[in-house]
């Protein structure tokens, strides 16, 4: 099945470039446009003519790749009507962006390998749009690079969810999902795994104790001695401490004031 795509980037060798990976990579995947301006893309587009995936660079002249889609989305008055797969050069925070809206990415210089990866990631998904949460979300990153997030966007099986750290009791690994653990008393399964969790939460004090749980300490009830070590957590549930078992300890009674 052919996947049409359009490439929209500031630097026409950078666009010859990724054309000519991608044909070699993945020849299913039809380039249908390439725009090295954003306004000429954001005259081109309209709902008969898009894409499946736009690849998409953040900074151009005149205005980026960010300022682009809410553009698109005032014109059609509507969410976008295709997904959206980033080009950026390496930059962490540009990175860390992505990653707590759940969003795709492709670093430049472009590898065939992740340009597959991003690609069959993307045959997975179930909703094949970028969503408008994730849009929001990624603008007040960026507006906002100082001020350090209180919430992630999530992929699950029926869409996104908005998630707030405060309210995350833990994580487990659930085979190639994550089933999260809120203090309401709700589990949410995410498609994400346990891995790239820990990559956002380990930022805002959680911390990984077993190969397959990630705790937030502010709801550890007890701290336990017996079978090496354990904690028992708000919801009831009892996790032992297996990994990084000393460094782990140290932090959780840092964070405990002790009699």
């Amino acid at each position: 099945m052919k996947i049409k795509a359009i490439v929209v980037d500031d630097e026409q060798h950078a666009i010859d470039s990724f054309c000519s990976i991608a044909s070699e990579a993945y020849p299913q995947l039809e380039m249908i446009g390439s725009f090295t301006r954003p306004d000429d893309f954001l005259a081109y587009i309209n709902q008969e003519n898009g894409p499946d995936i736009l690849f998409l660079d953040i900074e151009m002249s005149p205005y980026s790749g960010f300022r682009l889609l809410e553009l698109i989305r005032e014109k059609f008055d509507s969410d976008l009507q295709f997904d959206v797969i980033f080009l950026t050069a390496y930059n962490q925070y540009a990175i860390k962006a992505f990653k707590y809206n759940a969003l795709d990415y492709l670093l430049k210089p472009l590898m065939p390998d992740d340009l597959l990866t991003s690609i069959h990631h993307w045959e997975n998904k179930k909703d094949k749009h970028l969503h408008p949460v994730q849009l929001r979300q990624l603008g007040q990153f960026f507006s906002n690079p100082q001020k350090k997030p209180d919430r992630m966007a999530m992929p699950t099986l029926e869409g996104y969810i908005i998630l707030l750290f405060k309210d995350i009791i833990r994580c487990e690994a659930d085979r190639n999902y994550v089933k999260i653990y809120c203090a309401d008393g709700h589990n949410q399964l995410v498609c994400r795994s346990l891995k790239d969790v820990e990559q956002i939460l380990s930022n805002h004090g959680f911390l990984r104790v077993h190969h397959s749980h990630i705790i937030n300490p502010d709801f550890i009830t007890r701290i336990l001695k017996s079978d090496g070590g354990a904690v028992v957590m708000a919801d009831g549930s009892d996790i032992r401490i297996t990994r990084n078992k000393q460094e782990n300890m140290a932090a959780l009674f840092e964070r405990i004031e002790k009699l």
